[in-house]
């Protein structure tokens, strides 16, 4: 739009010397000059970050209309009054990129949960799980988001939505560092169960290990 009405306005003006007495080019020029004066109105109403409690708040503050009817043109725009009101719209529309921004890397903190996996073997009778290095980081990283989402003043409405995750991410990591030293018995069985040698030459280790695996 800003380069239409960069377009129109200097076509208007090479046809201002044969052309700039006429009423027609007169109010054409008044009518350009005035979009041009509307393009941030637009683009700020045209913010794609604007979700719908954005617009119930510029309705608070201004009066209600219909964002999404066919009828919300820029003629209706204007009719409203809502090109006065261009600093609490700007600052609205301000708030909405920045509350996206911490929206967006909620989203992808969720993705990658709803992705990731543990790797679980068989093993025996039961299973057991593979490496946790790459959770385990995953979860350092994402449990550093929250607090420093945190520390936005756009954060509010996410606040119960962070907070879920630290606990999330907060049980999690307790669940799999238990997990991995629940296990630490198979690497202990690869050396008592296994190895008649190594059980001689440990006897204390080995039966300590027997009765654990006997509980």
């Amino acid at each position: 739009m800003d380069n239409a009405a960069r377009h129109f306005t200097t076509d208007l003006l090479k046809r201002k010397t044969d052309c700039g007495h006429i009423e027609v080019w007169k109010a054409l020029k008044t009518q350009v000059d005035s979009f041009k004066q509307s393009l941030p109105l637009i683009t700020y109403l045209r913010n794609d970050d604007m979700r719908e409690r954005h617009w119930e708040k510029l309705k608070e503050e201004t009066q209600p209309f219909d964002q999404t009817s066919a009828e919300f043109t820029l003629e209706k725009v204007f009719e409203i009054g809502l090109n006065e009101h261009l600093d609490l719209i700007q600052s609205i529309a301000g708030q909405a990129a920045e509350e996206a921004v911490i929206e967006k890397k909620i989203r992808e903190v969720e993705q990658t949960w709803n992705e990731m996996e543990y790797i679980v073997s068989p093993y025996k009778q039961i299973a057991s799980i593979g490496s946790t290095e790459d959770i385990e980081q995953q979860i350092d990283d994402h449990l550093m988001k929250p607090a420093s989402m945190k520390g936005s003043r756009y954060v509010a409405y996410f606040v119960q939505d962070l907070n879920k995750w630290e606990k999330l991410l907060t049980a999690m990591q307790a669940t799999t560092e238990k997990q991995m030293l629940a296990q630490e018995w198979l690497y202990l069985e690869s050396i008592f169960g296994v190895s008649e040698d190594m059980r001689r030459r440990m006897a204390k280790e080995a039966r300590e290990f027997n009765n654990i695996i006997n509980e």
